[in-house]
């Protein structure tokens, strides 16, 4: 029997790209996305948000600290919603 591979769509700097599920961790990506007349900073899939901000700036300086803290991944929204940057900083203490 062969084990069937398991595969996400993932926003990269290139666009939209397939990933396979060991590159795959919910937990490592965060989102600045606009909510009413707010920004929320939240990580993937979560109920709440980690944190509200009256101004984008505010907004993306918490997600790239969060991301930064937890090696993760960072992508910043516009306010319709499309995706206008992506910041990577999974083991970038260990490139230093």
């Amino acid at each position: 029997m062969t084990q069937e591979s398991v595969y996400y769509f993932m926003h990269g700097a290139d666009g939209w790209q397939v990933v396979p599920q060991e590159e795959y961790d919910p937990e490592r990506i965060y989102h600045v996305k606009p909510r009413d007349q707010e920004w929320v900073v939240e990580k993937e899939w979560a109920a709440r948000p980690s944190s509200v901000h009256e101004r984008k700036k505010g907004a993306v300086e918490r997600g790239k600290d969060l991301a930064k803290t937890h090696d993760a991944i960072l992508v910043v929204h516009k306010r319709d919603g499309d995706v206008q940057k992506r910041f990577d900083y999974r083991d970038e203490r260990l490139a230093a």
